[in-house]
């Protein structure tokens, strides 16, 4: 999965972006994806809140992924 599809995923698929804010590496099984350990431990910094505003900026907040 590229970072696009990453994104892409999340704006659209509201239970996928929940997942990945609790568990990345549950997320990440749940769709057929296996991350490394580097993989994960990069994920945990990511401010969430902060993705939900870039997303609204550019008009996904209509999305049921975030808003």
């Amino acid at each position: 999965m590229t970072v696009q599809e990453l994104f892409e995923k999340a704006l659209h698929d509201p239970a996928f972006w929940s997942e990945l804010q609790k568990d990345p590496a549950k997320a990440f099984k749940e769709v057929h994806q296996k991350l490394t350990p580097e993989q994960l431990k990069s994920l945990e910094p990511l401010n969430y809140h902060a993705l939900e505003e870039v997303a609204t900026a550019f008009g996904a907040g209509a999305t049921v992924g975030i808003t």
